[in-house]
């Protein structure tokens, strides 16, 4: 029987042992089922991500009580992943529900209040055993892109500002 991991947790073991791991985007149940079945089908771990702009879809209880079920049928660990949110509170439920991943997508604020929120995302996640992935700025986008384009990180010097920044807040090492 499978369980639900945290995902610095799943990528480490990838690391070690030389695998690259799936991330999936889910939406409803249909969908988590057949990314958590195709996991142990193939004898793979997983990574099931639920984009928050599909919380219309689904609450948070019935997308995490479906990720346990369905993991806990089979023999592979599954990291279910809350993906591109923008909303600190909205993550801190997620991560009182049973989430074991959340990506703080704060690239839309200015560079600083982005680091500072994230910053207690981080602590908040850490605090609950949930690893966290944070959006801190975009790359210019293409015409087909959905990433933003209003925060692109334009020259060397900024992007050394912005490192030592993040140095600062022990966001990076």
């Amino acid at each position: 029987m499978a369980e639900m991991v945290n995902l610095s947790k799943m990528l480490n073991d990838a690391k070690d042992n030389k695998y690259a791991l799936g991330s999936f985007n889910v939406y409803s149940f249909e969908t988590i089922r057949g990314v958590i079945a195709c996991a142990n089908e193939l004898g793979t771990p997983a990574i099931v991500a639920f984009g928050a702009k599909y919380l219309e879809n689904m609450d948070m209880e019935e997308v995490v009580a479906c990720v346990k079920h369905e993991t806990a049928k089979g023999n592979q660990p599954i990291a279910l992943h809350l993906d591109h949110c923008p909303k600190k509170e909205i993550i801190k439920e997620a991560i009182d529900k049973g989430f074991t991943s959340v990506m703080y997508d704060g690239s839309a604020l200015p560079f600083e209040e982005n680091v500072k929120n994230t910053k207690e995302v981080v602590e908040y996640a850490h605090a609950h055993g949930v690893s966290v992935e944070a959006e801190l700025g975009s790359l210019a986008a293409g015409a087909e892109s959905h990433e933003g384009s209003n925060q692109i990180l334009k020259n060397i010097q900024t992007q050394n500002k912005q490192k030592n920044l993040l140095k600062e807040q022990e966001l990076i090492v």
